[in-house]
């Protein structure tokens, strides 16, 4: 389940769900329209191990509260940086180029 959520929440897929959805909204009918790459658990497990770690930081970062600290920052960084190296895993699981990332990375930030 931690390698289809890092599957799901990446920016690859919310890119695919973009353009080929013709709704806001996600439903069974949707997901089951993924293009979810079936991988070994050895060969998901790289991603299996970043979702944890991104579930841990977001943990901390909620117990943390709303105060503004330099642990703060900190946590969210690697949140950031933690995010960054799924959607690159994922990039690389589906064999996507630099050029192809450099479209996705633009779209899906412009329509966030």
């Amino acid at each position: 389940m931690l390698y289809l959520l890092g599957l799901l929440n990446s920016k690859l897929l919310d890119f695919y769900f973009k353009k080929f959805s013709n709704t806001n909204h996600v439903s069974g009918k949707e997901i089951k329209a993924l293009p979810i790459v079936i991988v070994s658990s050895s060969e998901q497990e790289p991603i299996v191990r970043l979702v944890e770690r991104m579930l841990a930081l977001n943990k901390q970062l909620l117990e943390m509260g709303e105060a503004k600290t330099a642990e703060r920052a900190r946590l969210e960084g690697e949140i950031a940086r933690t995010d960054a190296q799924i959607d690159d895993a994922v990039y690389a699981l589906y064999g996507i180029s630099d050029d192809e990332k450099k479209i996705i990375e633009r779209s899906v930030c412009r329509k966030s």
